[in-house]
């Protein structure tokens, strides 16, 4: 990875600086990025006064020296090149879900402890108490999704984003600071407008979408996604979170009802099943199992019928909903592989692994119908 890019008149140009809220989908910008061999730093925080603070705290090492080189390079280009700055926000409550998982699996270990020697099916109600002892607190003043574009990217660039309009049907905004260009996004559709936002931004065509990070791969991935599945939060939480000036700046009436119905249980209920017990995981598991030994010899009728089962039990199963696609892409039948991805993207936002499948459904789609 070059440590600078060059303009293609030869100047030396400032690495894209990736700014955005933790778990918001930044570090899939930075990899995004890296396969084009395009140069950029990526950090959660900026500013020399909380940079200071950090360290004096003892903070992650790696992270104080992140943002310590990205400030070197804003001061070192300021005024003599424009910056280029990426930043991205998520649903407030997916993100602190995200967030407790890394924080209680890894940093501080809390989470891991809770549920050492449980089982799945009894770890759940276990997160699910710390999750919403978490979510009843939530306070606009100090929350990281209501505080971070005042906090990080307001004192530095001189820039108050709620100040300016957001395009939420597009899903992202370019803003031009006195500084800087500063391209903002949404995480739950930037599967969308990837292409579109990084042609206009940097005048990449067919900007790639390179997925990483994701809590659904890491050690705790399967408690994880069952805790997604099966997390209900109490209305009177929801009306206060999603009734933030914050939150609706940068989302519509239909996205907030959206995040709503999902969180409140609703959808679930609407689409036929609620929280799985032991026994239906362990059926969902088995019609998988069955269903696997069918494709590997060929046989992808039966396979399917085995995966459809399961998704019978849980559509958003994301295991079920793979193999199914895999399966019905070998029958021929893409119409139906696009609209179970489509299906559990609705419910699941910012799942890019079904996101890239489903993207790759729909070009092979219009294929189908141009010839």
């Amino acid at each position: 990875m070059n440590a600078f890019n060059v303009s293609a008149d030869g100047n030396i140009i400032p690495p894209v600086m990736i700014i955005s809220m933790p778990k918001a989908g930044g570090n899939t910008t930075r990899v995004s990025l890296d396969s084009l061999n395009i140069s950029n730093r990526f950090t959660h925080c900026i500013g020399w006064d909380k940079i200071a603070y950090a360290s004096s705290l003892g903070r992650e090492h790696m992270a104080v020296m992140k943002s310590s080189e990205i400030m070197s390079l804003i001061d070192c280009f300021r005024g003599k090149t424009r910056l280029k700055v990426v930043t991205s926000f998520r649903d407030p409550i997916a993100k602190d879900v995200s967030a407790e998982f890394h924080g209680g699996f890894h940093s501080s270990d809390k989470m891991r402890r809770q549920v050492e020697g449980l089982s799945l099916d009894e770890s759940i109600p276990v997160i699910h108490e710390m999750l919403l002892k978490r979510l009843r607190g939530f306070n606009e003043a100090v929350n990281c999704f209501c505080t971070w574009f005042d906090k990080c990217l307001k004192p530095v660039f001189d820039f108050d984003i709620y100040s300016h309009e957001f395009d939420k049907e597009k899903g992202y905004q370019i803003y031009h600071t006195k500084d800087a260009d500063i391209l903002c996004h949404k995480l739950e559709k930037f599967k969308d407008c990837h292409k579109e936002a990084f042609e206009e931004f940097l005048g990449i065509k067919d900007f790639p979408l390179v997925n990483d990070n994701s809590s659904s791969t890491r050690n705790y991935g399967e408690l994880y996604k069952k805790t997604l599945h099966s997390l209900t939060v109490p209305e009177d939480v929801l009306d206060r979170i999603y009734a933030w000036r914050t939150v609706r700046h940068f989302y519509s009436e239909k996205e907030i009802e959206g995040f709503k119905e999902k969180w409140s249980g609703r959808k679930r209920q609407s689409q036929g099943f609620s929280a799985m017990g032991f026994d239906e995981i362990k059926q969902v598991e088995q019609f998988n199992v069955i269903g696997e030994q069918y494709f590997a010899n060929g046989d992808h009728v039966n396979a399917l019928r085995q995966f459809n089962m399961s998704l019978k039990l849980n559509p958003i199963d994301k295991k079920s909903v793979l193999n199914s696609v895999r399966s019905l892409v070998h029958l021929g039948d893409i119409e139906t592989a696009v609209k179970i991805c489509s299906d559990y993207i609705s419910a699941v936002p910012a799942d890019f692994d079904v996101m890239e499948m489903l993207s790759v459904l729909e070009n092979a789609k219009k294929n189908l119908v141009s010839t």
